[in-house]
């Protein structure tokens, strides 16, 4: 060759790069949770997968009242600071431009 790939190869380097992580000694793929290999069962996929999101579930947090209301107002606040900014932003850059058109007729 004259110093360029065959694209096939690079996509084949490509894949290898991108997927080799997540195959085992023997070749075949799994996936990473728990560490375990996947079972190529549907109905132990499926429950595995039932209990895992049980087990994420429970993790969950709902927010007390305290904890919602200190939130919304954290977001009005910083909503008002930018609008703030942004306006006088806005304010700025048009009169740079009025005084920058109007100078030049």
């Amino acid at each position: 060759m004259t110093g360029e790939q065959d694209s096939g190869s690079m996509g084949l380097l490509l894949s290898f790069a991108v997927f080799s992580p997540l195959l085992n000694f023997d070749g075949s793929f799994f996936v990473m949770a728990g560490g375990k290999p996947e079972s190529s069962n549907p109905v132990a996929r499926g429950i595995s997968f039932f209990r895992e999101s049980v087990d994420e579930l429970k993790k969950v947090h709902a927010p007390t009242r305290e904890e919602t209301l200190r939130a919304t107002i954290g977001v009005l606040v910083m909503v008002v600071i930018f609008a703030v900014f942004l306006g006088f932003t806005d304010w700025i850059v048009g009169f740079a431009m009025q005084k920058l058109f109007t100078a030049s007729v």
